[in-house]
């Protein structure tokens, strides 16, 4: 028996193939005068050696999904993968906090990142595992405890920031480009944002302001790959940067 939270092909690929790399459990179903009584009997999590907020001593009554713990900064180290994880620890997360930066509104897939800008608060970037619609990160990248790292520009916030001042929001909306960020796929702002004008009208729309690290085809998020480094010491240059402008 397979057991997933997320219905693709692969998942029938590895299981066709006994390739168990990721959570493993043993289920155990007993007749019963309603049907079947199924009991998870054991469970190990994705990766060995990570604590798993999923894990559980004892079978549950029924086969609800465990609830998914919020994306705070420490459930959220621990769900990384050994690579993405250091990236946080040795660069983005001090980084950040050099920058008097505040951790706020965790959710189910990541939490804010807001600066202090004339005595108000603005949610610059959003730091969180992948979405599971990502196509371009992995399967196993997307496993609590192998998980790579999401970091993206909340275009919108930056607007606001900016004191609605769409020059200057361009101007940086065209910085984040250079440095790897690109608009979503929809309405071509994957090919637009950064690099041509984005007229306040589109701005102030209900469409979902955010710009993600996609410096190539093929290439989400941050994973410890060559380069990945570099991009965030990169950003957090131009966040300080903006601050002081």
């Amino acid at each position: 028996m397979v057991l997933t939270d997320i219905l693709d092909k692969s998942y029938e690929v590895y299981g066709a193939q006994f390739l168990h790399d990721g959570p493993l459990a043993y289920v155990r179903g007993i007749p019963s005068e309603t049907g079947m009584d199924y009991r998870v009997q054991w469970y190990r999590p994705a990766a060995d050696g990570i604590e798993n907020a999923y894990n559980f001593e004892t079978a549950p009554d029924s086969l609800a999904p465990p609830v998914k713990p919020l994306c705070t900064p420490e459930n959220f180290s621990k769900g990384l993968s050994g690579n993405s994880r250091k990236l946080w620890a040795e660069i983005l997360q001090p980084g950040l906090l050099k920058l008097d930066a505040k951790f706020t509104k965790p959710s189910h897939m990541g939490f804010e990142v807001q600066f202090r800008l004339r005595n108000y608060l603005f949610s610059l970037l959003l730091v969180g595992w992948p979405e599971r619609d990502d196509r371009n990160v992995s399967r196993e990248e997307e496993t609590f405890g192998s998980a790579s790292m999401r970091v993206d520009v909340h275009v919108k916030r930056l607007y606001e920031a900016c004191g609605r001042n769409v020059q200057l929001t361009n101007k940086w909306m065209n910085r984040f480009y250079d440095r790897g960020w690109r608009g979503r796929p929809s309405n071509k702002m994957l090919e637009r944002w950064g690099v041509s004008w984005v007229s306040a009208e589109e701005l102030e729309s209900k469409v979902q302001g955010i710009m993600r690290y996609l410096p190539r085809s093929g290439i989400s998020c941050h994973n410890g790959r060559f380069g990945d480094a570099d991009s965030l010491r990169g950003l957090l240059v131009d966040v300080e940067e903006f601050l002081k402008e």
